[in-house]
């Protein structure tokens, strides 16, 4: 039992020290600059003191606002005067906010709006997850990873722009259901994870494919109509695009390299014609169900010659198929 009270007692010894040696800075211990309170946020340095987070302080109400740089301020005691009071020397340090922090609160309805300067590069998991209140997100032109859930359950959020994401985590913007737009640049390779846009209902946007996209990604998006994928774009993970009701244009562009999915895009009813791009195409991958095969839905598909597999009912039951041609290169 003494063991195991020391072994606890030694590890709150070895945090409180951490934490104390984060607030010094070459002999210099922080005093001042790390709360903004008017704005809603605080500031944490990292070890190295060569780049700061941003946090938002639990009771705040409002719209947020960020710092594209912070200033902390501090002093060490470098003597005593004749009365014995301390004498200090100052000096502060500016750095650069590069994140946003996790928020481990899960939940908030007050704050209703928030302002990303350019200097933050990522939003952490879980940072704004069940943000009930918050409409409006701004700035962010320098966000280039969206942790996972980092805005889950923000159900009154209606649009989004970040130009220079290149990763999106999973369930980011899960439960997004006002969520209408969103920009997500044209960046090479971006990674969009799983259920990463699940349950964003009221979502229009043209969705760019330049990367990968992840398992059920945008999984009941009943109101997109348009997915555009680029040369770049290397795999769309099974059902990535089930329910989308609405979705009336696939564009290839000439892709050769893109894997698509099992059941990725199954159910998809609007579309009449597809010239296929890619190298392989998954079980079911535009299927839909039995009882629909005498319905209206695509008319006329093209593979390119880049196509080599295409597996088992990838395109089962359309009885309104029209024109069907395999390409060259179609091995099975």
């Amino acid at each position: 039992m003494k063991t195991k009270t020391f072994f606890i007692l030694a590890i709150l010894l070895f945090a409180w020290m951490g934490s104390a040696a984060a607030q010094t800075y070459d002999g210099y211990q922080l005093y001042e600059g790390n709360t903004d309170k008017a704005n809603g946020a605080f500031y944490r340095q990292d070890k190295e003191w060569k780049e700061a987070e941003a946090c938002i302080y639990d009771d705040y109400s409002g719209n947020v606002t960020f710092k594209n740089n912070v200033t902390f301020k501090l002093r060490k005691i470098t003597g005593y005067d004749e009365d014995n009071n301390p004498i200090y020397d100052y000096k502060e340090k500016t750095l650069p906010v590069t994140k946003v922090a996790s928020h481990y609160r899960f939940e908030n309805s007050s704050v209703t709006g928030v302002y990303i300067p350019s200097n933050v590069k990522e939003i952490s998991a879980g940072a704004f997850r069940s943000f009930t209140g918050m409409m409006s997100v701004t700035g962010c032109s320098g966000v280039e990873k969206i942790g996972e859930s980092a805005f889950k359950d923000c159900t009154a959020l209606k649009n989004v722009t970040f130009t220079s994401v290149k990763e999106i985590k999973s369930e980011a913007f899960q439960g997004c259901t006002a969520l209408e737009t969103i920009g997500l640049g044209s960046i090479s390779n971006q990674e969009i994870g799983e259920r990463a846009f699940d349950g964003c209902t009221a979502l229009t946007s043209d969705i760019q494919v330049t990367g990968t996209v992840g398992k059920r990604a945008f999984l009941n998006c009943e109101k997109i109509t348009k997915v555009d994928i680029s040369t770049t774009a290397d795999s769309i993970g099974p059902e990535a695009f089930i329910g989308c009701l609405e979705l009336e244009t696939i564009e290839f562009n000439g892709n050769t390299k893109l894997r698509i999915g099992n059941r990725a895009f199954y159910g998809i009813t609007k579309v009449r014609t597809l010239q296929v791009g890619g190298v392989s195409i998954g079980e079911q991958a535009f299927g839909r169900d039995y009882y629909d095969k005498d319905l209206e839905g695509l008319e006329s598909i093209t593979f390119s010659p880049s196509v080599k597999i295409i597996k088992w009912s990838a395109f089962q039951y359309w009885g309104s198929l029209k024109h069907l041609d395999l390409g060259t290169s179609v091995e099975y």
